[in-house]
């Protein structure tokens, strides 16, 4: 039972981090933001690093070896960047 409590309590803070991480702001420059409206193409449909649905409107993409790849969150990209074949041999 508490190793159930346990594993339940760390799969919903995994996926607060994610949500959180996604969340945050970088402050404001006088620049006006450029909005793309190209259709990207995924190579996936969940984040390689933790595992939750991406869908068009993800906004954080890396590309590895001429695929792009969408992420949840700038932290799971920085995490698959810095070892894009650990988490591609997950699949």
């Amino acid at each position: 039972m508490t190793r159930l409590l346990f594993m339940s309590l760390l799969a919903i803070s995994l996926n607060f981090a994610c949500q959180n991480s996604a969340s945050t702001t970088e402050q404001a420059s006088d620049k006006p933001t450029e909005i793309s409206t190209e259709v990207v193409q995924f190579a996936n449909e969940k984040d390689p690093v933790c595992g939750m649905s991406i869908d068009s409107t993800t906004v954080e993409i890396a590309e590895h070896d001429g695929k792009k790849y969408g992420f949840c969150s700038a932290s799971c990209k920085a995490d698959f960047l810095k070892d894009p074949a650990k988490y591609l041999s997950a699949k």
